[in-house]
């Protein structure tokens, strides 16, 4: 299970995803994240009942043009990045 940090927001600039931090109803922008939309839609995945990674890599296969062995191993190791950033625990 994964738990994404509460004062993380995801907000979409043209075609690029950020996360950013809010508090108090205030965007401070010092450490802002990028990501590109696979990288969002994964995110986005975290908030719902998909919590184990192979029910994620499997609603991605369905979602993308993608085999489940690769989703399986970008999903890792993007998680594994999450983590090691603080962004997810």
């Amino acid at each position: 299970m994964f738990e994404k940090l509460k004062q993380l927001t995801l907000k979409k600039v043209g075609k690029n995803y950020m996360l950013v931090e809010v508090a108090d109803n205030e965007v401070n922008m010092t450490n802002v994240y990028s990501m590109n939309s696979t990288a969002a839609w994964l995110w986005e995945h975290l908030d719902t009942s998909e919590q184990q990674i192979a029910d994620i890599a499997d609603k991605m296969c369905s979602e993308y043009e993608v085999d489940r062995e690769t989703a399986l191993t970008d999903i890792t190791s993007q998680l594994q990045q999450w983590k090691e950033m603080g962004l997810i625990k």
